[in-house]
């Protein structure tokens, strides 16, 4: 399925509302995906942003390298936006695109209409920034160009969203809005620590997030020779292996097997059930099916999920005997063997 802000982000260009860049001009893209529009700048100075190893394969697929320089602050002709629905994040987003401008840059940022699109302008308006819009493909896009800001309410969104210290039951963790669970302890994630067993060996947390998971299996369990801790949000990996020192992180979408993995002997995992605004309980799915394939003959699974996600007739297909170790407070616990 196409993003509809994404298309809808480079509308006024394709209106002639706005001119295409040319190799002349230095752009950012925050929150940069695969997307036609992107071909478009491929002659121009381009710092693709992306925390997403969705998008960052689907731009890589589109011959674009990574940026390797440090993008300093004033220096880009226009900066493009996709900010998501959360509000902190969506707000650190814009402020980060708006900092990397020169005087008279050019912001552009689009979002679907029922996913934070009805607020874009009037963030536009409090930065500073003279705002124009457009509404196509059910998503909203604002432009405008970096004259007379309000520096006090961009560094406002930039601390906001921002890496902060989160304490839990007395620890501190770094972790940032937009995460999941990202200030707080999820309920499933405690329900299945305090199922699991005792664990030694290699093992992985798929979906690893800030590492709350993690920490805990690790403050546990002193056998453990490995813990490989994965996501597809880089932010997430980067803020776990800070906060749980001498895990193995690896960047990935878990949507299918890593061939950085060694056969593992389990693995823990609170597998997300949303895409952007929507309900997806296919990502379970996938997830399960890639443990199935991560896991060494006799590899034990142990995950925790919406009581009302239907992962039985899955977990059968790929584990010799799957048992529901508890199910309260809306959360289930599986114990499977593969």
């Amino acid at each position: 399925m196409p993003n509809s802000a994404a298309e809808t982000l480079f509308y006024p260009f394709h209106q002639g509302l706005l001119n295409w860049p040319n190799e002349n001009h230095h752009g950012l893209f925050v929150m940069a995906e695969g997307c036609a529009g992107l071909k478009m700048l491929s002659k121009c100075k381009m710092h693709l942003w992306r925390h997403s190893k969705i998008a960052d394969d689907s731009i890589r697929a589109m011959g674009f390298p990574e940026a390797k320089e440090k993008l300093e602050k004033r220096t880009c002709d226009f900066a493009l936006c996709l900010p998501p629905k959360q509000k902190d994040e969506a707000l650190y987003f814009l402020a980060l695109a708006a900092e990397s401008l020169k005087p008279d840059g050019l912001l552009i940022a689009a979002a679907p209409n029922d996913a934070g699109g009805k607020r874009l302008e009037p963030y536009f308006e409090e930065m500073g920034i003279p705002v124009q819009s457009e509404s196509k493909h059910k998503a909203r896009v604002v432009w405008g160009f970096k004259t007379d800001v309000n520096q006090s309410v961009i560094d406002r969104y930039m601390n906001q969203g921002d890496v902060q210290d989160v304490e839990i039951d007395g620890e501190i963790y770094k972790s940032q809005p937009g995460l999941f669970s990202w200030n707080r302890k999820d309920p499933g994630s405690e329900m299945l620590i305090n199922c699991l067993p005792e664990l030694k060996g290699i093992g992985a947390d798929f979906g690893c997030g800030y590492g709350y998971l993690s920490r805990q299996v690790m403050a546990r369990n002193p056998d453990i020779d490995t813990l490989f801790v994965i996501d597809e949000d880089y932010r997430a990996v980067e803020l776990c292996a800070e906060n749980v020192p001498g895990v193995e992180p690896i960047w990935h979408d878990l949507r299918a097997p890593s061939g950085k993995l060694p056969a593992l002997d389990w693995i823990v995992m609170n597998p997300p059930f949303h895409a952007g605004k929507s309900t997806e309980p296919d990502l379970g799915k996938y997830f399960i099916r890639t443990a199935a394939a991560s896991l060494k003959t006799g590899g034990k699974l142990y995950m925790v999920a919406n009581a009302h996600l239907p992962y039985e007739s899955i977990m059968k297909q790929y584990f010799a005997d799957p048992k529901k170790l508890m199910e309260e407070g809306g959360y289930k616990v599986y114990g499977d063997t593969r």
